[in-house]
C-alpha cells in the first residue's frame, strides 16, 4: 500500500484543526518529499527534530512499509511532545522515542527532518544537528531568507551544499525545504 496525498490529507486536516496550525506543520508537499526520501534507500534510524506532523509521516511510513525502522521525534517542549503523542495515538501509530531536546541518543540518524522552533533561531543548533546526521538532513522553511542564508553558509563551512527543494516542496504559502547530504 502506498502513501499518497489522498492518504495523508484527512489526517493532515485533523492535525491542523485540533493540534497545530497549517503554518507550523510541514506542508503536504514536504511530507510527500519526505516519503520519497524514506523510500529512496534503506534506512535504519530517522528523526524529526520538531515533533508533530512529521512524526505522523515518519511513523505511518514505518507502519506500512518499514516495521524495523527506528523512528525518533524530538522537540524542545514537553507540551509539544505531549500533543504529538496524543495525535499519534489517535491515529494508532507508535509513540515510542518521543524525547526532549537535546537527547539525541548515541548513534547518528540516516535521515533528519529539522523543523524545531522558530526558523530565526534554528541556525543556533545546526552544529548539533549535522553531528547527528549520517545521511540526509532536510531543513524546512527555506523560504525564510535569513535562515536560508545561514544554512547555506553553514553547509559550505562543512564542505557540503544546501540543495533547495523548491520544485519538490513548494506549497501554496510559498514555503519550501532544503536538503544537505552527509
Amino acid at each position: 500500500m502506498s502513501i499518497d496525498r489522498a492518504r495523508l490529507e484527512p489526517a493532515f486536516r485533523d492535525y491542523v484543526a485540533g493540534y497545530s496550525t497549517e503554518g507550523e506543520a510541514i506542508s503536504l508537499e514536504s511530507s510527500l518529499h519526505l516519503l520519497d526520501e524514506l523510500a529512496a534507500r534503506p534506512l535504519e534510524r530517522i528523526v524529526d527534530l520538531g515533533s508533530g506532523w512529521s512524526s505522523y509521516v515518519f511513523r505511518l511510513f514505518k507502519k506500512i512499509a518499514a516495521p524495523a525502522l527506528e523512528v525518533w521525534s524530538i522537540d524542545d517542549t514537553e507540551a509539544r511532545l505531549g500533543t504529538t503523542a496524543r495525535f499519534l495515538a489517535r491515529h494508532d501509530l507508535d509513540t515510542s522515542n518521543l524525547r526532549l531536546w537535546p537527547r539525541l541518543g548515541d548513534r547518528p540518524f540516516d535521515l533528519v527532518c529539522y523543523d524545531m522552533g522558530r526558523p530565526c533561531d534554528r541556525h543556533e543548533h545546526l552544529d548539533r544537528v549535522i553531528e547527528t546526521t549520517a545521511g540526509v538532513l532536510i531543513c524546512d522553511d527555506m523560504h525564510v531568507e535569513d535562515y536560508r542564508r545561514r544554512v547555506e553558509a553553514f553547509a559550505r563551512g562543512q564542505g557540503r551544499r544546501l540543495e533547495l527543494l523548491r520544485d519538490e516542496t513548494l506549497d501554496a504559502s510559498g514555503r519550501f525545504a532544503g536538503r544537505i547530504r552527509g
